[in-house]
């Protein structure tokens, strides 16, 4: 290792990892989750070893560290295997929207660059898909599940402790559903549990998506699990790398694929006994750079889906009906929506609103900035 591993008190142990805000600090040790650039990939893998090595070894300070976060959690298990820091976390499951992965060479990296996309466009095709139904739909809830469930399928984090929520990437409630509650999922008391789940696969979730969720979606009884693999690419996924991946809960317990879909010619289908009607991964149309998430439409005879909508309407009105539609999502609940339609029906939507969508989604206490509105607000 070609750094100093530990520092040692004047009593002779090791100090425990820090954190530092992101992004990049000037030096590095052991005790800093790096990035690329800051060492080279096996001391960074065996760095990460030791800081999990240390946080089991010394779970106390761990603890006080944990306690000493502004958004701390004290009902929330907690993983050794993960970071956790006042600006950012690289548990999926942890509810903090500032997230990094580890990549394979364990250097931070951002979530998988088409992840947050993806999630959008799937969200806004099942929203139109069920808008005259009672089915709902919702992005990132926190699912909470009993700790029985957890012993019996093993789902533990590093240090032995039972894990009891995940979040799936678009959960579908039951018609019975309370929309009220619907970003906290509470099966552990009994309340609705999701009829589908939506999980869309990037390299670093590969493993815990085909794993250990699938085996839980299946124990808690959801009825269809669709992966949505966007395959190995850093940058924009090729077309033919993109596939569907539909299980159904069989009588048994257990999921069976049913269904299979490439992105690529000839954009092979799925049916969702859920969605009621099939679903696909459909060509590029016009600047749009990547296969199209659709749903087929029996009453119109064809393939359907946000972009492919608004664009058939022509109208600057729908265009701004979908742009709005999109940033609904991320936006905080006191957002002044009204102040955004105003400006961008007076001066037009911004070329550039697919980036200000995920910087919304990164940082949405900034919105006003990100999307260049002016902050009214009384000081």
């Amino acid at each position: 290792m070609n750094t100093v591993v530990a520092e040692r008190t004047q009593r002779g142990k090791a100090q425990g990892p820090c954190s530092r805000k992101h992004p990049f600090a000037s030096a590095w040790d052991w005790r800093i989750p790096p990035f690329r650039g800051d060492t080279d990939p096996a001391t960074a893998r065996r760095a990460r070893q030791f800081r999990i090595r240390w946080r089991l070894s010394n779970p106390d300070a761990w603890q006080e560290q944990l306690k000493a976060l502004s958004h701390f959690d004290p009902d929330y298990t907690y993983d050794e295997g993960h970071e956790y820091t006042e600006d950012w976390t690289s548990d999926p499951d942890y509810p903090f929207e500032h997230r990094l992965e580890f990549n394979k060479d364990g250097f931070l990296v951002p979530p998988h660059s088409w992840h947050a996309t993806y999630l959008t466009t799937i969200l806004l095709v099942l929203q139109e898909l069920f808008r005259r139904g009672l089915n709902l739909t919702v992005s990132e809830p926190e699912l909470h599940f009993d700790s029985e469930t957890s012993r019996n399928l093993l789902l533990l984090t590093d240090g032995g402790n039972f894990k009891t929520q995940v979040n799936p990437d678009v959960a579908v409630l039951p018609t019975n559903a309370d929309y009220a509650k619907h970003r906290v999922l509470r099966t552990d008391l009994g309340e609705e549990t999701p009829v589908m789940v939506i999980e869309v696969v990037s390299p670093t979730s590969v493993e815990r998506d085909r794993d250990e969720k699938f085996r839980l979606y299946s124990s808690l009884g959801v009825s269809e699990y669709l992966l949505v693999d966007l395959g190995d690419a850093d940058d924009t996924p090729q077309e033919t790398d993109l596939r569907l991946e539909m299980f159904r809960l069989q009588d048994n317990g257990t999921y069976a694929l049913t269904g299979e879909a490439s992105g690529g010619p000839p954009y092979r289908s799925i049916y969702s006994q859920v969605c009621g009607t099939s679903l696909r991964i459909g060509p590029p149309r016009d600047k749009v750079d990547v296969p199209l998430f659709q749903w087929y439409d029996p009453d119109q005879e064809r393939w359907r889906d946000t972009f492919s909508d608004e664009h058939a309407e022509g109208h600057a009105e729908g265009q701004l009906d979908f742009a709005l539609k999109m940033l609904k999502h991320w936006l905080p609940t006191d957002a002044d929506m009204d102040l955004v339609a105003k400006q961008w029906s007076d001066a037009g939507i911004p070329e550039n609103i697919d980036d200000m969508v995920i910087a919304v989604q990164a940082d949405p206490e900034q919105w006003r900035a990100i999307l260049g509105m002016p902050d009214n607000r009384a000081h």
